[in-house]
C-alpha cells in the first residue's frame, strides 16, 4: 500500500507541473488573442477615419469639379461673344501705322482736304484737329458757299469715321476687358483643376492605404481566430487535468484515510496482542504464587520449618 501511495504521489506531482505548463501556455494565448483584438480595434479606428477623409476628398474633388466645368463653360461663352464682335479692324489698321508725319502740309495721307492738303484719319486726335481747324475756317474765313459746303460735308464724313473710331476703340476695350476676364477665368480653373489633381492625389493614398490596413486586419483577425481557439483548447485541457488532479488528490486522501485506519488497526491490535499478554503472564505468576502458597501452607500444617523463601511467599499471599 505504501508503494501505490508513493506511486500516486509521483503521478499527482507530474499533474502539477503539467499543469502549471498549461496555465502558463493558455494565459499566452490569452494575452496574444487579446493583444490582437487591441490591434484589430485600434486598425479599425484609423481605417474608418482614412474613409472619412477619403470621402471628403473625393466630395471635394466633386465640388472642384462643377466649379471648374463652371468656369470653363463661362470662358467658352466669353470666347464667343469675343467672336459675335467680329475682327478688331482698328487694331488692324494701328498693327501698321502711316510712316508720315504730322503736319498737314506735306507728305501722303489717305484723304485730302478742300484745300488739296491731305491728313491721316487713322489718329483721331488728328481728326479732331483737323475738325476743328476746318469748322475755325468756316467761321473766320472768306470763302465761298460751294467751298463752305464741300468743307462741311468733309467735316460730317470726319466726324462719322471719329466716333467709327471711337466705337472701334470702345469695341476693343471691351475685347480687352473680356480677354482679361477670360485669362483671369483660365487662371482659376487651372489652379481648380492643379486642386483636383492633388486631391485626387490625396484620395489615392488614403484609399490604398484603406486596402493595406484591410488586408492588415483580415490577416489579424485569422490570427485571433488561431489564438482564440488554441486558447480555448488549452483551457479545456487544463481543465480536464486539473479534473485529474483532484481525482488524484483524492485517490491520496483515500489512500491516506484507508492507511491511517490500518495503522489504527494495527495498533489497536498490538495492544490487545500486549493485554492479553500481560494477562497471560499475570495469570501464570499468580498460579505459581498460588502454587507456592499452597506448598508453604502444607509446610506449616505438617509443622515444618519455614525458610525465608517461604515467609515471602506468605507475604505476597497476605498483599494479594
Amino acid at each position: 500500500m505504501e508503494e501505490n501511495a508513493k506511486n500516486v504521489r509521483m503521478e499527482f506531482s507530474h499533474i502539477r507541473e503539467e499543469l502549471k505548463t498549461l496555465n502558463d501556455k493558455k494565459e499566452k494565448l490569452f494575452e496574444e488573442r487579446n493583444s490582437c483584438s487591441e490591434k484589430i480595434k485600434s486598425l479599425i479606428s484609423e481605417l474608418k477615419d482614412s474613409k472619412v477623409k477619403r470621402d471628403e476628398m473625393t466630395a471635394s474633388i466633386k465640388d472642384l469639379k462643377i466649379k471648374r466645368d463652371e468656369l470653363n463653360t463661362q470662358v467658352k461663352v466669353l470666347i464667343d461673344e469675343i467672336k459675335k464682335q467680329g475682327p478688331d479692324t482698328h487694331e488692324t489698321t494701328h498693327s501698321t501705322p502711316s510712316h508720315s508725319t504730322h503736319s498737314s502740309h506735306s507728305g501722303h495721307f489717305s484723304h485730302s482736304r478742300s484745300d488739296g492738303e491731305n491728313f491721316d484719319r487713322t489718329n483721331p486726335r488728328k481728326l479732331r484737329e483737323e475738325i476743328k481747324q476746318m469748322e475755325y475756317k468756316i467761321e473766320t474765313g472768306a470763302i465761298s458757299f460751294t467751298a463752305e459746303t464741300k468743307l462741311m460735308k468733309q467735316i460730317n464724313q470726319m466726324k462719322k469715321e471719329l466716333n467709327a473710331i471711337k466705337e472701334e476703340h470702345e469695341e476693343s476695350g471691351k475685347k480687352r476687358e473680356l480677354s482679361k476676364e477670360i485669362n483671369i477665368k483660365k487662371k482659376d480653373a487651372k489652379k481648380i483643376h492643379d486642386q483636383i489633381r492633388e486631391n485626387a492625389a490625396a484620395s489615392q493614398k488614403f484609399h490604398e492605404k484603406i486596402i493595406e490596413l484591410s488586408k492588415e486586419i483580415d490577416s489579424l483577425k485569422q490570427k485571433e481566430k488561431e489564438s482564440h481557439n488554441k486558447f480555448i483548447e488549452s483551457k479545456t485541457e487544463c481543465n480536464d487535468l486539473a479534473k485529474k488532479m483532484r481525482d488524484t488528490r483524492k485517490t491520496l486522501k483515500d489512500i491516506s484515510e484507508d492507511n491511517y485506519k490500518t495503522e489504527r488497526n494495527a495498533e489497536h491490535e498490538r495492544r490487545n496482542a500486549e493485554h492479553e499478554r500481560r494477562k497471560e503472564e499475570h495469570d501464570k505468576t499468580q498460579a505459581d504464587i498460588d502454587k507456592m502458597v499452597k506448598e508453604v501452607e502444607e509446610k506449616i500444617t505438617k509443622g515444618q520449618k519455614l525458610t525465608a523463601h517461604d515467609i515471602q511467599v506468605m507475604q505476597l499471599s497476605v498483599k494479594r
